[in-house]
C-alpha cells in the first residue's frame, strides 16, 4: 500500500501565507535576558571585568599563603624539618604555582629590554622573571635539604 499524501494533498506544516520568523529574534531574547542577567551581577558588586593579570594576581597571592603555610619548620639548632610527610610536595607545589603565575604576569608589569631599545637588541629577562627563577631555584633547594636532612 502507497504511503504518503495523495499529489494535491496537504497534510499539515505552516498555513499558507504564513511568513517565516526572523532567524536573529531567538538570538535577541537570549542576548536580552544575559544582559539582565549581568545587570543583576554588576549591581550585587560582583566583579565580573577583571583583567587576566589581576587574576594572576589573586592566584599568585593564595598560592604564595599555601605555600607559606607548608614551608619547612626550624628546630632548636636552625636545621630545617616538615610538619607533616606531605608538606614538602605540597609546598613545592603552591611555590611552582605562585612562580608561574608571577612569570605570566610579569609581561603586563614591565616591558622587555627588546621592547624598549629597539627591534635590534637582545632580550634580556626582566627584573620580576629573574626574581621568579631565583625563588623557584630556593624553594627547589629548600626541598633537597629537608630530603637529605631525612
Amino acid at each position: 500500500m502507497p504511503r504518503g499524501s495523495k499529489p494535491g494533498e496537504h497534510r499539515g506544516g505552516r498555513a499558507a501565507g504564513t511568513p517565516n520568523k526572523p532567524k536573529g529574534e531567538k538570538a535577541l531574547v537570549v542576548l536580552d535576558q544575559a544582559e539582565a542577567e549581568i545587570r543583576v551581577l554588576i549591581e550585587a558588586g560582583a566583579r565580573i571585568t577583571a583583567l587576566g593579570k589581576d587574576r594572576l594576581t589573586e592566584i599568585d597571592d593564595w598560592a604564595y599563603k599555601a605555600a607559606k603555610r607548608f614551608a619547612p619548620r626550624e628546630d632548636k639548632n636552625g636545621d630545617p624539618y616538615w610538619k607533616n610527610p606531605g608538606d614538602e610536595a605540597r609546598f613545592d607545589r603552591y611555590l611552582k604555582l605562585s612562580a608561574k603565575c608571577a612569570l605570566g604576569r610579569a609581561q603586563f608589569e614591565s616591558p622587555r629590554y627588546a621592547a624598549v631599545k629597539g627591534e635590534r637588541a637582545l632580550v634580556k629577562p626582566d627584573a620580576a622573571e629573574r626574581e621568579v627563577r631565583v625563588i623557584v631555584a630556593a624553594g627547589e633547594d629548600i626541598a633537597k635539604l629537608g630530603k637529605d636532612r631525612q
